[in-house]
Parts: C-alpha cells; sequence; structure tokens
C-alpha cells in the first residue's frame, strides 16, 4: 500500500502488517499527490503539489529523472508495455512522458527475475514479501488466500 506523506514523500505499508516498509523521499518540493508502479515492478512515478513527475528506482529507493509540468497534475499512469507515461493536469492537459527509464536500464515493461524487485523482510517473520509486481511465488500465495476465503464463507 502506497501513501503519500507529510514529509513531502510516499510511505509503504504492507498489507497484511500494516507495517512501513519503505519509504521514498527527497524528490518533490511539495506534498506527493500520485504514485504509480512500473508494469514489472522495478519503477514508481510519483506527481506533487510541485507539478513535478519523478521517476524512482524502486530497489534503490531514489529517483532518476523528473520533469516539470505546468499545472498541478490529477491523474496518472504507467504505458502497460512501452516506456511511457501519461499524466493529466487540473487544466485538463495531458502530458505524453517517452523514454521516461533511461536506456542503460531494463525497461519498465521488461519481465524481471524475483530477485530483481525490492524485497523486506516483516521485523520478526522470516519470510520476505515482494512489493511491487512479483512471480510465480505471489501467485501461489493469491492462490492459497483465496481457496481460504473459499473455505472460510462455505462456514457461514
Amino acid at each position: 500500500l502506497a501513501i503519500p506523506d507529510k514529509e513531502k514523500g510516499v510511505v509503504f505499508y504492507d498489507r497484511e502488517s500494516w507495517q512501513e516498509v519503505m519509504r521514498l523521499k527527497d524528490g518533490h518540493n511539495g506534498t506527493v499527490s500520485m504514485f504509480a508502479w512500473s508494469p514489472n515492478g522495478l519503477y514508481g512515478i510519483t506527481t506533487g503539489e510541485d507539478c513535478q513527475i519523478l521517476l524512482w528506482d524502486m530497489k534503490k529507493q531514489q529517483d532518476l529523472d523528473k520533469q516539470k509540468l505546468s499545472a498541478l497534475p490529477c491523474g496518472l499512469c504507467w504505458h502497460p508495455s512501452e516506456n511511457v507515461a501519461a499524466v493529466i493536469d487540473v487544466d485538463g492537459y495531458y502530458a505524453v512522458w517517452n523514454e521516461v527509464v533511461p536506456s542503460h536500464l531494463p525497461g519498465p515493461g521488461t519481465p524481471v527475475a524475483d530477485a530483481d524487485l525490492y524485497t523486506f523482510s516483516i521485523e520478526g517473520e522470516g519470510e520476505e514479501e515482494h512489493l511491487g509486481f512479483g512471480g510465480e511465488d505471489d501467485k501461489e500465495k493469491e492462490t492459497g488466500e483465496e481457496e481460504a476465503g473459499e473455505e472460510e464463507d462455505e462456514k457461514y
């Protein structure tokens, strides 16, 4: 779960324990208003009251690039397979950011191994969890959760 904070950044929480697991900071000059994961989970983009859009390396937790917008952004998304992002502002204009991720890095739609994703460990638990989009392990966890939920529904 990604939530903008008062410190001009974004705080990420584990959805099961609600513990903070990561924080993006020191990129914006005003409050962050939106966050979007890249299709492969390696990158994030944020917009904020400073009318900027920032590209983040999620594993390093640092901004890689930024673009200035002409008005306050109110919509943000990645293209599902290309190295492109779009943003809409409150004046009704949209901007397209082509080649968001620099060419020397894997693109936002490039498939990646689980080892390349940002991982964290909740204090007191030994199992690593994936933040962002994962692979086969995440699919198995989702399947297990659904089956458990179905059994619970049958009891009532």
